[in-house]
């Protein structure tokens, strides 16, 4: 590899898991065959190479066509109408200072496409897409949705939180432990297939676990450069 030509393609708060990520790099050969075991084999336990891809300079792996994330949270009596209807209200362009820790010449405002609500099990599920996040603004969104569930809040009171940019006193911040970044998709890549299932990585992270239920296990999907 190229010194100083790796970069990840999505940051995640500590305690976060990952499904889906992607890294670039410059390597010193003509094509990515074989590339995907041989990372795999150089892996720390509980991360998968799952594909690799030939880009062109300059491709930014942080420029994704849409990032998607799910959130596991234990169900305590929240209404699921109430949640969806909070969860709608964030779809589209917003300046989401209020739900997000914004970096200095970070620009506020994102797209979400989509924020799905659904419970199973005693827990909620909930899922959300779009471009791209800033810190803690998924945790920040879901605490709100939560909080409109308890009747801490109402979708009102998102809807003024979206246009001040001040957060109202009762929304909070979901743990980082139920969070679990799921896709990361660009257009025109052709990806190499690895060795490992993501389906089965993500029946990993599903699954109960006796030290701490909602933390999973990582996956990592590799591109690279020639």
């Amino acid at each position: 590899m190229v010194a100083g030509s790796f970069r990840s393609g999505s940051r995640t708060d500590a305690g976060v898991s990952a499904l889906e990520n992607v890294c670039a790099a410059t390597l010193e050969r003509p094509h990515v065959r074989g590339l995907v075991p041989a990372l795999q084999a150089r892996l720390p336990r509980g991360v998968w190479a799952t594909g690799a891809a030939l880009v062109e300079p300059p491709f930014n792996p942080r420029q994704a066509a849409w990032r998607q994330y799910r959130l596991l949270h234990p169900a305590s009596g929240e209404g699921l109408g109430a949640m969806r209807r909070a969860a709608a209200a964030f779809v589209g362009t917003h300046d989401v200072s209020a739900f997000a820790r914004v970096e200095a010449g970070r620009d506020p405002k994102r797209t979400v496409t989509s924020f799905a609500v659904t419970g199973t099990s005693g827990m909620w599920g909930f899922r959300v897409r779009g471009q791209s996040f800033l810190w803690n603004q998924v945790r920040r969104m879901v605490g709100a949705v939560l909080a409109v569930g308890r009747g801490d809040a109402d979708v009102a009171d998102v809807r003024a939180s979206l246009a001040s940019g001040q957060p109202h006193k009762r929304f909070g911040l979901a743990p980082a432990e139920g969070l679990l970044l799921e896709r990361v998709a660009y257009t025109g890549l052709r990806w190499d297939a690895g060795v490992g299932r993501v389906a089965d990585v993500a029946g990993a992270w599903s699954r109960p676990r006796r030290a701490s239920p909602w933390r999973g296990t990582c996956a990592a999907c590799v591109s690279a450069s020639a």
